[in-house]
């Protein structure tokens, strides 16, 4: 659908202010052509009353049109002082801890290991080890004392072959009893966030929002009613989330929707939570007035993605965002969180804490080249725990329509990163899932800021 170009603003305006039935106040929306039904009286500063017979009431209300006009980086989101975009400065307190990497999924030696030579281990239990549809079929590593082993046969039963002296650690003997650790699974959720860029020639949507207002979360959303333009083809993620963005590329306005309805034959989304607000401006996580996204912690999803733009352009220029499964996690939260995640769950780490690698960690050679952004992203930005995963991993997460999920690997994938499982890059016996060697690599490294 077309704008009528010619449209004079100013008398808008002053119709409005002569009527009294509008009241403006400060707020943000989202997409190119975001907008309010016009009865609905709420504009922000940068708004402009447009022209359009093809809408219910013959016009609505654009947002941008004299707004920002320099345009979202796309590879680098949100205002130079966001979090996200905000360098260490190298005098950073790192924690010593591994806890990353090792702890929660336990089980122990039914069996003294006295020949550091020995291929063979026998556990008590595969209780804690990876679920089942792991264990058919991939690798892992596993840590007893103080050595690690790869686990490459035997997967499922308590009879397990392995790899001595894994990541460089030291072979040992071992006595029975011993714990074993298994080394935490990390992997990327590539099918969760699509981020949608509307442009002029877009159809319009209706997004009818609920009441989304929670003061003690830090969350003030009346319900509201917006006209967006937006692609043809607008879909969420395909996970349990049905996440979503629309952003316009010039203004940076931008619409976040949780557990998303989209339907294709009437233009209409509908969701259970949202957010607006500007990806040149904004902080991409919000304040104690109000939320920045749908992430538990009031994060918008944007911030910390890592997309196909930051894969073209060679590198991560900003921190990444973290969901943490339970065995991480807790219910507390810090800056710049604003909210914690609403779960029973009772880990070492709040919503909001920052991690990275401190910069005297020397970078490990054999690095896929998305291993290596995401190193050097670690190193220089850090990352931020903003949503709680649901289950015992980690995940981070990519833009699906930009980086979607993939069964080949290659260097404009996210596969080579995914998680420990899969064995060394390039590996062909578990397509999709090729990420041990740069995780492995990593996660070791990775510390909290205190």
């Amino acid at each position: 659908m077309r704008y009528k170009k010619n449209i004079i603003i100013s008398l808008f305006v002053l119709a409005f202010s002569i009527t009294g039935m509008l009241f403006l106040f400060h707020s943000h929306a989202s997409s190119p052509n975001v907008s309010l039904e016009a009865e609905n009286g709420i504009i922000n500063g940068s708004a402009a009353s447009v022209t359009d017979s093809s809408v219910s009431g013959g016009k609505f209300i654009q947002f941008g049109g004299a707004g920002v006009s320099s345009g979202v980086n796309k590879a680098r989101p949100f205002a130079t002082n966001s979090p996200w975009n905000t360098a260490f400065t190298g005098n950073e307190v790192w924690t010593d801890s591994l806890l990353f990497r090792y702890g929660g999924d336990t089980s122990t030696l039914a069996s003294a290991v006295t020949d550091i030579t020995s291929n063979n281990i026998s556990v008590s239990s595969t209780a804690g080890f990876p679920p089942y549809y792991w264990q058919s079929r991939f690798q892992y590593p596993i840590q007893i004392d103080n050595e690690e082993m790869l686990v490459t046969g035997g997967q499922g039963t308590t009879a397990l072959t392995v790899a001595r002296g894994y990541n460089n650690s030291i072979k040992t003997t071992h006595n029975s009893g011993s714990t074993i650790n298994i080394v935490r699974h990390w992997a990327a959720n590539q099918v969760a966030c699509p981020v949608w860029w509307s442009s002029p020639n877009d159809p319009i949507w209706t997004f009818n929002m609920p009441n989304y207002i929670y003061a003690p979360f830090h969350r003030n959303r009346p319900a509201q009613t917006f006209k967006i333009k937006a692609p043809t083809n607008l879909a969420s993620g395909t996970d349990s989330d049905k996440i979503m963005i629309v952003i316009d590329p010039t203004n940076g306005e931008y619409i976040e929707t949780w557990e998303t309805v989209v339907n294709p034959n009437t233009h209409t989304v509908t969701a259970t939570a949202w957010a607006v607000d500007n990806a040149i401006t904004g902080s991409g996580v919000g304040d104690n007035n109000n939320n920045a996204g749908v992430r538990a912690s009031n994060y918008s999803w944007l911030g910390g993605l890592i997309t196909g733009w930051d894969v073209s352009s060679g590198k991560i220029d900003h921190a990444i965002a973290l969901s943490l499964g339970w065995i991480l996690s807790n219910t507390s939260y810090i800056s710049p969180a604003t909210a914690p995640d609403n779960g029973g769950h009772s880990g070492p780490i709040a919503m909001g804490t920052r991690y990275g690698i401190p910069q005297s960690a020397p970078k490990p050679a054999g690095f896929s080249p998305v291993g290596s952004m995401v190193y050097d992203a670690l190193k220089k930005y850090g990352a931020f725990v903003g949503d709680f995963a649901g289950s015992q991993y980690a995940i981070y997460y990519t833009d699906s329509n930009t980086l979607p999920e993939t069964a080949t690997n290659n260097t404009g994938s996210i596969n080579p990163l995914g998680a420990f499982y899969g064995g060394a890059y390039p590996n062909t016996d578990a397509p999709g899932w090729d990420g041990q060697a740069d995780m492995d690599k990593i996660v070791p490294l990775l510390r909290v800021v205190k």
